[in-house]
């Protein structure tokens, strides 16, 4: 099992990963843009979306359990909610509706809609604009994993 820092570099590796994606890409996407991708152009979307769908996979199913392992507030009989739940009080997400309202854009841009640009380009957008409440979380966890290991030293 990974400790909470090897999940953290392997979360920052997919945020700049997906950051810099997003800056080749070049948010907003429109219909029409986004219907004459090139090849490259579609590879790097890709890209984005696998890095968006894996940093918000390793912060909430591995990161979140091992942060909370590490501040002795965890039980292994812990449902999502109850993790999400306290994640909000010590201030590390900002609420857990909006961490579930990201899960469903990942949810959207992970689905291919090869005939229907529009519901596509939408759901990019909406994930570019969501994607600080990835970033803004990951940021938190450090700077509290941080923390934890000056404490231990």
């Amino acid at each position: 099992m990974k400790t909470l820092e090897e999940s953290l570099n392997i979360a920052d590796i997919h945020a700049d990963r997906m950051e810099c994606a997003s800056r080749e890409i070049g948010f907003p996407i429109s219909v029409q843009r986004l219907a004459n991708f090139s090849l490259h152009e579609l590879g790097i979307l890709e890209l984005y979306i696998g890095r968006f769908a894996r940093l918000q996979d390793q912060l909430g199913r591995k990161v979140f359990p091992l942060l909370l392992k590490d501040l002795g507030d965890f039980d292994e009989t812990m449902s999502f909610r109850d993790i999400l739940s306290k994640l909000e009080k010590l201030e590390i997400i900002e609420s857990s509706e909006e961490w579930s309202e990201v899960r469903e854009i990942r949810n959207d841009i992970s689905h291919e809609y090869p005939d229907d640009h529009e519901k596509m380009a939408d759901a990019l957008n909406k994930s570019y604009q969501k994607r600080y409440v990835l970033l803004d979380c990951l940021r938190s966890v450090n700077a509290v994993a941080a923390k934890l290991k000056e404490q231990q030293k």
